[in-house]
C-alpha cells in the first residue's frame, strides 16, 4: 500500500468537526502546506492535538489564531 497521497487528496479527508494530530515541535516538522490547505478550505470546529503551535503566524499557530487565507 502507498502511504504518500497527494496535497488535495490528504485535503479531501478533512471534514469539518474532526480532531487533527500535527506531530511538531517549535514549528519544526509542521506540514505548513497542508496546514494552509485546511485554512483556504470552508473547514470548521476542528479540534488540534499538538505538542505546540510553534508560533502566532506560522503553522499551527497560524490555524489556531485565524490568519492566513481563510476564506
Amino acid at each position: 500500500m502507498n502511504k504518500v497521497v497527494s496535497r488535495e487528496t490528504a485535503l479531501e479527508r478533512v471534514k469539518s468537526g474532526q480532531t487533527l494530530m500535527v506531530g511538531d515541535f517549535l514549528a519544526t516538522g509542521t506540514p505548513e502546506y497542508l496546514i494552509d490547505g485546511v485554512m483556504e478550505r470552508d473547514i470548521s470546529a476542528l479540534t488540534m492535538i499538538s505538542c505546540t503551535t510553534g508560533m502566532p503566524d506560522k503553522g499551527c499557530g497560524n490555524l489556531i489564531v485565524g490568519n492566513g487565507s481563510r476564506k
